[in-house]
C-alpha cells in the first residue's frame, strides 16, 4: 500500500524529504545484534529532523478542503478528519497548546475541544502550512500500511472498549492509542530493516535481547518527541515513553498499551499463552457485554478499512476477517465486578472531579478572550458537560428575534440530529417547571413531551425521558438554555445539577460581556 518512496512536500511546492531516499549502509550478512539495530537507527533520526512536525497524509488534506464552513454544524466533520490523520492530531493539539497551555497551566488533550477554541478557518491555515505525506500504492509498502493499520485498528477497539468505562473518555484513548505506534511506524516508513531487528530481538528467548527492543523503542520515541515537538500529553503516550507524560492519565495508558498488544499478537497470527491472557484480561477488565471480543474486533476492522482502504488484504489474519484459531479464544467469559474494580470507583470520581475542574478553567479562559466567539463559547460548554455528566444528548436552544420561541441550534448526542429537528417551545405555553427556570434563572428537571409540539410517531421513552434544562437569562431578558437528557429514565443527581449550573453561568457571563461589546 505504502513503498520507501514516500515523500513529503510543504504546500504548495516546496518539498523535502522524510524519509530521504529511504537507501540505508547496513552489512545484511553481519550477527543481528543491538549495535546493529543502533545503526540502523541513525539515519532514520537524520532525515526525521528534516520537518517541524509529522506530516499529513494527502487524502486528509483533500477530505479537509472539501468541508464546508458550515458554522456549529462542521465542528464534528471536522473533529473526525482530524482524528483519521497522525499529523494533524498532533499540529492541532500543539497549536492549541501553545495558545492556551500558558493561561490554563494545563493541556489540551482532545481534538473536538481544540477545534471549539480554534474554529474552523483556523485548522484550515494549519494544514496548509503542513507538510504532506504522499502515500503510494506499492508491494515494498505492505510493512508500513500493516503497522499504520494496526495503529488505527488498536485505537478504534480501544476506544470501543473504553466508551462505557467511568473514568475513561473514549476520544482521549483514541488517541493514546493511535499514538502508542508511532516509533513502529516511524521504522516501517523510514526503514523497515530496523522495525525486523527490533522484532526479533522481541521474539528472542532471552530477556536481554527484549531489553534491547523495548531500549529501542523507546529511545526513537523520545527522539521524535523532540523533533516533532509533540504535546506532553502525547508524548507519554509513545510506546516505553510513560516517563515523559505529562498530562496523559495512566488509565488510558493502560488501555492502549493492552489493546495494542493484543492486536499486534493477533495480527502476527499469534496462539501463544500472552494472547490468551490478553484476550481474558481485556474482557474481563473491561466489561465486554452485549457484544464479543471478537465482534467488537470485526466492528475495528471495518472502521480501520475505511481509512486505509486495502487494510484488510494485508493483514497477516487475511481480509479483515478474525484467525480461525482467535474465533474460539475471543469468547465472551463470566462478568463479575471485583474487589477492586468497587475500590477504583472513588478514584474515578475524584478524576472526574478533576477533569471538571480542568476543563471549566479552559473555559474561563475562552469566556475572558473576547476573540472567542459564542458559538466556540456554547459547543465548549457543551464538550464540557458532556464529559462529565452521563447525559445522552445535549442541545442547545437560541431564542427567536422578536417572540418567546426556543429553537433547537447544536447539540452533540445519539439522538442530537433528531432533537435539532424536532425541539422547540413557548415559555407561554409551557409547564409551569419551564416558566419558574427562566423567571429564576436557574436549573429545572422538565419531561421532552412537554417541548415538543408534535408528539406523532415518537418513541414513548424519549417522550418520557426527563430533561434537565438550564436557562441562559441577561437582565431578565432570555438569551437561550441547555437542554440535557439521560436514558431510561435515570434522573439526575444533584452533583450534576450543580456543575450544569456553573457552566451555564460561565456562559451567561459571555454572553453578557460579548452583548456590550457589540
Amino acid at each position: 500500500m505504502f513503498d520507501n518512496n514516500i515523500k513529503a512536500k510543504r504546500l504548495p511546492a516546496h518539498r523535502c524529504g522524510l524519509y530521504g531516499n529511504s537507501t540505508t549502509d547496513y552489512d545484511k550478512t553481519s550477527s543481528a545484534g543491538l549495535e546493529q539495530a543502533e545503526s540502523l537507527k541513525q539515519p532514520l533520526l537524520k532525515n526525521l529532523k528534516t520537518l517541524d512536525s509529522i506530516p499529513l497524509f494527502s487524502s486528509s488534506l483533500n477530505r479537509l478542503m472539501e468541508i464546508e464552513d458550515k458554522g456549529n454544524l462542521s465542528t464534528h466533520e471536522l473533529s473526525s478528519v482530524i482524528l483519521d490523520d497522525y499529523g494533524l492530531i498532533n499540529k492541532v493539539l500543539q497549536t492549541v497548546n501553545a495558545f492556551y497551555y500558558n493561561r490554563l497551566g494545563r493541556e489540551i488533550n482532545t481534538v473536538t475541544q481544540a477545534v471549539i477554541l480554534l474554529g474552523f478557518n483556523t485548522i484550515k491555515k494549519i494544514a496548509l502550512s503542513m507538510a504532506v505525506l504522499d502515500l503510494m500504492d506499492h508491494a515494498n509498502g505492505q510493512e508500513a500500511s500493516k503497522e499504520i493499520g494496526k495503529a488505527f485498528l488498536a485505537a478504534h477497539l480501544a476506544q470501543d472498549l473504553g466508551s462505557k468505562v467511568p473514568g475513561i473518555e473514549p476520544e482521549e484513548t483514541f488517541i493514546s492509542t493511535l499514538f502508542r505506534h508511532l516509533a513502529r511506524i516511524a521504522m516501517a516508513i523510514g526503514n523497515p530493516q530496523l522495525l525486523e531487528e527490533v522484532r526479533r530481538l522481541e521474539k528472542s528467548s532471552e530477556n536481554a535481547d527484549r531489553l534491547k527492543a523495548r531500549k529501542i523503542i523507546r529511545t526513537l520515541g523520545i527522539k521524535l518527541s523532540d523533533y516533532w515537538k509533540l504535546p506532553k500529553s502525547l508524548a507519554g503516550y509513545l510506546e516505553g515513553c510513560a516517563s515523559l507524560s505529562g498530562n496523559s492519565r495512566p488509565v488510558h495508558r493502560s488501555l492502549a498499551r493492552d489493546v495494542s498488544n493484543f492486536i499486534r499478537l493477533y495480527a502476527e497470527s499469534s496462539s501463544s499463552n500472552q494472547f490468551h491472557d490478553l484476550q481474558e484480561k481485556i474482557s474481563k477488565q473491561y466489561n465486554v457485554q452485549g457484544k464479543s471480543l471478537e465482534e467488537r474486533l470485526k466492528k475495528a476492522l471495518d472502521d480501520t478499512s475505511n481509512i486505509l482502504p486495502g487494510f484488510e488484504k494485508v493483514i497477516s489474519t487475511g481480509h479483515g476477517q478474525p484467525h480461525a484459531e482467535h474465533s474460539a479464544l475471543c469468547r465472551h467469559p463470566d462478568q463479575n465486578t471485583s474487589a477492586s474494580e468497587e475500590k477504583d470507583l472513588s478514584k474515578v470520581h475524584l478524576e472526574r472531579e478533576m477533569l471538571f475542574t480542568s476543563l471549566v478553567q479552559n473555559l474561563v479562559v475562552a469566556v475572558n478572550n473576547m476573540e472567542t466567539d459564542l458559538n466556540q463559547i456554547y459547543l465548549l460548554a457543551i464538550e464540557i458537560l458532556r464529559r462529565v455528566l452521563s447525559t445522552e444528548n445535549i442541545i442547545f436552544c437560541k431564542v427567536s428575534p422578536g417572540n418567546r420561541v426556543f429553537s433547537a441550534c447544536f447539540g452533540m448526542g445519539t439522538q442530537a440530529g433528531f432533537l435539532k429537528r424536532e425541539l422547540s417551545f413557548d415559555l407561554k405555553k409551557g409547564p409551569p417547571e419551564l416558566k419558574n427556570a427562566f423567571t429564576r434563572s436557574q436549573e429545572a428537571i422538565v419531561k421532552i413531551k412537554d417541548l415538543l409540539p408534535s408528539k406523532n410517531g415518537l418513541p414513548e421513552n424519549l417522550l418520557s425521558c426527563p430533561a434537565l434544562l438550564s436557562p441562559l437569562v441577561i437582565d431578565k431578558r432570555d438569551i437561550g438554555c441547555f437542554i440535557l437528557t439521560k436514558t431510561d429514565e435515570e434522573e439526575f443527581a444533584s452533583g450534576e445539577i450543580q456543575k450544569a449550573s456553573i457552566v451555564r453561568q460561565l456562559v451567561t457571563t459571555a454572553t453578557s460581556l460579548r452583548t456590550r461589546k457589540r
